[in-house]
């Protein structure tokens, strides 16, 4: 949720042509966890869809957490039916 609102607030300075959001903060935000919200922000919101530089080190950060996500929950499944 914080990311989301964090993108929608720089995407609305944007509009205004104002000091913008560093987009370190932006990522920083996004590997804490807020991935998914700053994904959600990006569809709806349409913001930094197409900045190539800003995908650049979008992706890896969810990728990894799509990945973090996808081993614990196959351990857990692993361990809940198998042992």
């Amino acid at each position: 949720m914080v990311a989301f609102i964090a993108m929608g607030h720089d995407k609305r300075l944007a509009t205004q042509l104002r000091r913008r959001t560093p987009e370190k903060n932006l990522h920083r935000l996004e590997a804490w966890g807020g991935w998914a919200g700053s994904l959600a922000a990006q569809l709806l919101l349409r913001h930094k869809t197409r900045k190539a530089s800003y995908q650049r080190i979008y992706r890896p950060i969810a990728l990894g957490w799509v990945t973090a996500c996808a081993v614990v929950g196959t351990l857990h499944l692993l361990q809940r039916f198998y042992i």
